[in-house]
């Protein structure tokens, strides 16, 4: 829901902060990718992340493992098979392999994970199963619980000490207000949930969380769909983000401009 990059929650973090009048510059990194679960960010903090060198690592993760749990309760796998499955390219349609037609059309074919890699198995919103399944998904959720989203956290917490890192948990925030598989009450149960295990977990690896999700705004005009938000969203995100990370002992050194925009 945001187009201009110096607009979006990451951006506007790093402006915020800097503004704040803090002794060392602060960068703000995005290093997340669309579509991805906490399995794939296991990896993606391993392999790419670390060699970053952060000194903070924020996760915040909540609406694509709920996917993972709306499988086949017999599916259900710590390796996440029962989401995912070995990369598959879907046909294209006939317009998108011509630049004319696609020009004419003004439309655009962009391939997600989702279509790459969605398991038979898979139940929940966007699979070919969801609309006779989605009726049972609160049960699916009651079988499959967050065992694995559990285990996940506490391979990054560790992942992230062991290479000097600071650790900061986040709970997911939504709105229930916009057309989108967020208003499923199945997804929300999924979402609470989800974060209570952030909180657990963070208690358990001796981390900070911010609660995230009891301060964001639910409101729609912040939100481009029910797991994202637009421009509005993105700054009030930052802001509280800023104000947050400002009063914790996160960024020490910290000294905030009474008269900055926080």
């Amino acid at each position: 829901g945001v187009e201009d990059d110096c607009k979006t929650f990451s951006h506007q973090l790093q402006r915020l902060l800097n503004a704040a009048r803090l002794a060392d510059r602060i960068e703000v990194v995005n290093a997340g990718v669309p579509g991805y679960n906490s399995w794939e960010s296991v990896v993606n903090l391993a392999f790419r992340v670390v060699d970053l060198q952060p000194d903070l690592t924020i996760v915040y993760h909540g609406t694509n493992d709920v996917h993972c749990r709306l499988v086949d309760p017999d599916l259900y796998r710590g390796d996440n098979s029962g989401r995912r499955k070995f990369w598959e390219s879907p046909p294209a349609p006939f317009w998108s392999r011509s630049v004319l037609l696609r020009l004419l059309s003004g439309k655009s074919f962009q391939r997600g994970i989702e279509s790459m890699t969605n398991s038979d198995a898979f139940l929940g919103y966007g699979s070919k199963r969801w609309k006779s399944e989605q009726q049972y998904a609160e049960d699916i959720l009651r079988q499959n619980t967050p065992v694995y989203f559990r285990r996940n956290l506490i391979t990054m917490a560790a992942i992230a000490k062991g290479h000097g890192s600071d650790m900061l948990f986040v709970t997911w925030a939504f709105s229930p207000h916009l057309e989108c598989y967020a208003a499923h009450a199945a997804y929300q149960e999924g979402y609470r949930q989800n974060n209570l295990v952030v909180k657990e977990v963070a208690a358990h690896c001796r981390v900070p969380v911010y609660d995230f999700a009891a301060e964001m705004s639910s409101d729609p005009k912040y939100w481009s769909d029910g797991r994202h938000v637009n421009e509005a969203g993105a700054l009030l995100k930052a802001k509280l983000f800023a104000k947050w990370l400002l009063a914790s002992e996160l960024l020490p050194d910290a000294k905030l401009d009474r008269t900055s925009e926080l």
